[in-house]
């Protein structure tokens, strides 16, 4: 049974839900709104959303939060504007958000915009409910990372040198797409339950990625020289797949029970492909390149991958 609670009455401190939800302090200013923004999962037509409260039993259990009436009471305060119940930071115009980094108020779900050259200092949505951010223009997102929490967060970083300051994701859900040629240099790291990252243009993650303490982490490096950098993978299961020549070059450790690596591009997985995770790997190969597999962990390898440890 699902029991409607309307989340409006406040104190000092914070708002209630059967409990409280501790306020953080007040944003920074980041934009107005833009009508008809992406917006999180999390936020529905009529902007309730069920709850789950850690040790509540009965009717509490089924508790819902008014994402309307917690948006208008957090989002004004954090520089953005209310639609549907998620706070929404326009920052499209060019360079703008660029004097402080955008900060998205504590339990709302939020989206932010930002176009050429627009939030330079980051964007903070690691307080949020869930996150929404776009790096869309050139050169956005630069200065400071993009941080984000939350039952779901996702992160697109559209043009060339979008997000070069680093991407950081501990959402219950990730999904990073560096898109722009040189997004993303300042590297990538998701501890999230499940991680899929993209690297689509040439020279994209090329700073170091880390997928630690996920169920299931999948990183693709599609674009030329993507991925070149320190490159370790964890979680229950791993999905790496470096398609673009001379992506993955760095080398690639695996501790994922399960993981599964493809180097299908030219001149990929330059160095050795080491997988620890105790479980099994399985490796194919374009050109010839090396695995290891330490003590306790099955590999099986296919095309030209060939067992080398050092």
């Amino acid at each position: 049974m699902f029991v409607g609670v309307v989340v409006a009455a406040t104190a000092a401190c914070g708002l209630s839900v059967v409990g409280s939800l501790d306020r953080g302090g007040s944003g920074e200013d980041g934009g107005g709104a833009e009508t008809g923004a992406n917006v999180p999962e999390g936020a529905t037509g009529d902007s309730q959303v069920p709850v789950d409260l850690d040790g509540a039993t009965g009717d509490a259990a089924d508790a819902f939060v008014d994402y309307t009436a917690l948006c208008n009471q957090e989002c004004p305060d954090a520089g953005g504007s209310c639609d549907s119940g998620t706070c929404v930071h326009d920052c499209t115009a060019g360079n703008a958000c660029s004097n402080s980094t955008v900060r998205c108020p504590p339990g709302v779900p939020c989206a932010v915009t930002c176009g050429s050259g627009a939030c330079a200092k980051g964007v903070d949505c690691s307080s949020a409910a869930s996150c929404n951010i776009d790096c869309d223009g050139m050169n956005s997102c630069v200065t400071n990372p993009v941080t984000c929490s939350g039952s779901s967060c996702t992160v697109t970083c559209q043009n060339g040198g979008t997000c070069t300051a680093g991407v950081f994701c501990d959402a219950g859900t990730c999904k990073l797409d560096c898109i722009g040629v040189n997004s993303c240099t300042g590297g990538v790291t998701c501890t999230g339950k499940d991680c899929s990252l993209t690297c689509v243009n040439g020279g994209s993650c090329t700073g170091p990625i880390a997928c630690r303490e996920s169920g299931d982490c999948t990183v693709d490096c599609l674009g030329p020289n993507t991925c070149t950098g320190p490159f370790h993978v964890a979680g229950k299961t791993a999905n790496v797949s470096c398609i673009g020549g001379g992506s993955c070059s760095n080398g690639i450790t695996i501790s994922a029970a399960d993981a599964s690596t493809s180097c299908t591009g030219p001149t990929t997985c330059g160095s050795a492909v080491y997988l620890d995770g105790g479980g099994h790997g399985s490796f194919q190969c374009l050109d010839p390149c090396n695995y290891c597999c330490a003590a306790g962990t099955t590999c099986t390898g296919t095309l030209n991958a060939s067992a080398n440890c050092p």
